[in-house]
């Protein structure tokens, strides 16, 4: 991921990259991954568990507007400006990550050199990326749920002290739970 960001930085010229992941309530963020510009200070380590109380418009606007943008912070709302300021952010682009049809974190690209007019090519591009990253995570969940519903069906099988067999269509014992082997006395191989 963050030769991603490396890449991304410096292929748009921008100051900042990042990816901010919420928390399981959707009630507070964190910087997960952030590249930074030479000459511009990370702020990975700060911006953590920053709760969207603290700054209501932000998820308002990722809500309402699809992306928070603007090429002069002092045009938005005052609870983004006083998080955006201390970090010496002029200009700012910012895409929500949905995942399961919920917002559940944002990437986003700082200039902290001067102003910036966002042009299509870079609303598209940190759109386009919004969109794989969210991608990315729905399908990490769905294999976590995967292998979750796989482990809990073998501790099932294995535990129940019925003959359980699984059998392709021709018959042929493909498995058998640790009572068929136990009682009958047999390996699993045999």
């Amino acid at each position: 991921m963050n030769g991603a960001l490396n890449s991304i930085g410096n292929h748009l010229n921008v100051s900042r990259v990042y990816i901010f992941m919420d928390n399981e309530d959707g009630t507070a963020t964190r910087n997960r991954y952030e590249w930074c510009s030479e000459g511009i200070m990370p702020y990975i380590y700060e911006l953590q568990d920053i709760t969207y109380a603290t700054v209501p418009s932000w998820k308002e606007m990722l809500l309402e507007k699809g992306q928070i943008n603007s090429e002069n912070i002092y045009e938005l709302p005052k609870d983004i400006v006083s998080i955006l300021e201390p970090q010496k952010i002029l200009s700012i682009i910012v895409y929500p990550l949905f995942i399961n049809q919920e917002i559940k974190g944002f990437v986003g690209l700082d200039e902290c050199r001067h102003n910036r007019k966002w042009n299509k090519i870079e609303l598209g591009i940190l759109q386009t990326i919004s969109g794989m990253i969210s991608s990315a995570y729905e399908r990490k969940i769905v294999q976590d749920q995967i292998a979750s519903s796989r482990n809990n069906f073998r501790a099932f099988f294995e535990s129940v002290d019925d003959f359980f067999v699984i059998c392709n269509t021709e018959g042929e014992i493909l498995h058998a739970n640790q009572t068929v082997t136990q009682k009958l006395g047999y390996s699993l191989a045999e």
